[in-house]
């Protein structure tokens, strides 16, 4: 009895050692401190929210949670099936399942084309220490501008990081969209408008988000104009509410503006013919 209650009491102690000793990489290899196993990004909601390692989370930023790298380390994370890679900088602490070895930042996820999937299988490299964030997600501009004080950002991208530059001038209809104000409406719990696009229109769009319910397009749609997203509409096509951007008159102006969408709101989507 005395060496069964001893066995007991060392198997307690090992699972209490194992559940303190920090995260485990289940699905990943580790190597001459390379990792593999999986990565996915950080929720938009998440920008501005002060992270586990006391730095401020900026979704055009590049920069990442890891479970155990101490923080400003970088590191260079490639896709495996596609062999695109961005440099980021860990400033916070997750994830927090056991399957995922890093969770990106918004413009490192876009960077390796992370968004459309939201998930996928790299491999990690640790390739320097920094206090500032990489731009661009390059190695060779690590030491650019430090995010360590900075404070909370109000809303939407800095300006004179790269996102603001001017884009195409794309709308050559007289029937686009209104522009509404949305930057107010949460403060002052008002209601969002929401314009439906006019059924006789033409052209092309960007379509940025679809669904069954017209009430979650409504909320997308007020998410998205309180970033700054401007000329957006609802379009209801096949039993589904596709929030777009529109019209264009040809599919390239409209490919033109996804772009600039892209570096000015790191905001993905597709190119759509309106009929």
């Amino acid at each position: 009895m005395k060496y069964i209650s001893l066995l007991a009491i060392l198997l307690l102690c090992a699972c209490q050692i194992y559940a303190q000793s920090g995260y485990q990489y289940h699905s990943s290899s580790v190597n001459n401190g390379v990792q593999e196993g999986a990565a996915v990004y950080y929720a938009d909601y998440l920008h501005g929210q002060r992270t586990a390692l006391g730095e401020v989370y900026r979704m055009e930023a590049f920069t990442a949670a890891h479970k155990t790298l101490p923080k400003g380390t970088l590191v260079r994370v490639t896709r495996l099936d596609n062999g695109q890679s961005v440099v980021v900088r860990v400033n916070d602490r997750g994830p927090f399942d056991p399957d995922v070895i890093i969770d990106l930042s918004k413009a490192a996820a876009m960077k390796i084309g992370l968004v459309k999937k939201g998930r996928a299988r790299v491999r990690l490299e640790t390739v320097g220490q920094s206090d500032a964030n990489p731009v661009n997600g390059t190695l060779g501009g690590a030491a650019a501008y430090s995010y360590a004080n900075s404070p909370a950002p109000s809303g939407g991208a800095p300006a004179g990081r790269g996102y603001g530059q001017p884009g195409p001038s794309p709308y050559n209809y007289n029937t686009s969209p209104s522009s509404y104000n949305y930057a107010n409406l949460a403060a002052r719990g008002d209601v969002a408008p929401y314009p439906m696009l006019p059924p006789n229109t033409a052209g092309y769009g960007v379509q940025l988000a679809s669904y069954r319910q017209l009430d979650n397009a409504r909320s997308q749609l007020q998410q998205l104009g309180q970033r700054g997203v401007q000329n957006l509409c609802i379009w209801q096509k096949g039993g589904y509410y596709k929030i777009l951007i529109a019209p264009f008159a040809s599919k390239s102006s409209a490919a033109g503006h996804l772009e600039q969408l892209r570096r000015q709101h790191l905001q993905d989507g597709i190119v759509v013919r309106i009929r």
